[in-house]
């Protein structure tokens, strides 16, 4: 089994909890469990030390910071239907960010064929939208 790359103390854990709130942050096993699979059969010890839910960008930002300066490996997921094992620390610990509340339709341009929508919008909802 390969080492995690990293280890979160609890004061990192309750910095990152002090950015999102205490129901959008968990390192409960049986949490922690439910983000060690996509749909890849990685058998190896793929269970992250937190999972994080931010709900915005300057939330993101702030999680990254103390990432980045406690060297942090971060594992950004949407929705877990990967069939390439992106969405999971593949080697263990790290942070998962959970991006599923991030799931708005920002603005949407037909003339110019842009749309603009946070990481988690679902593909239906968005042709939803464009439908109309």
């Amino acid at each position: 089994m390969i080492e995690s790359y990293s280890n979160i103390s609890d004061e990192i854990y309750e910095q990152i909890k002090d950015i999102v709130g205490d129901e959008f942050i968990s390192k409960d096993p049986e949490i922690l469990w439910c983000y060690a699979f996509d749909g890849t059969m990685f058998k190896e010890n793929t269970i992250p030390e937190i999972v994080v839910l931010p709900g915005n960008k300057d939330e993101i930002s702030e999680i990254l910071k103390i990432a980045n300066k406690n060297k942090i490996i971060v594992i950004p997921r949407g929705s877990g239907t990967s069939l390439s094992g992106g969405p999971i620390s593949v080697f263990g610990g790290g942070i998962i960010l959970d991006l599923s509340r991030m799931n708005k339709i920002l603005s949407i341009d037909i003339p110019n064929n842009l749309t603009v929508v946070q990481p988690s919008v679902i593909c239906d909802d968005l042709n939803f939208e464009l439908n109309k």
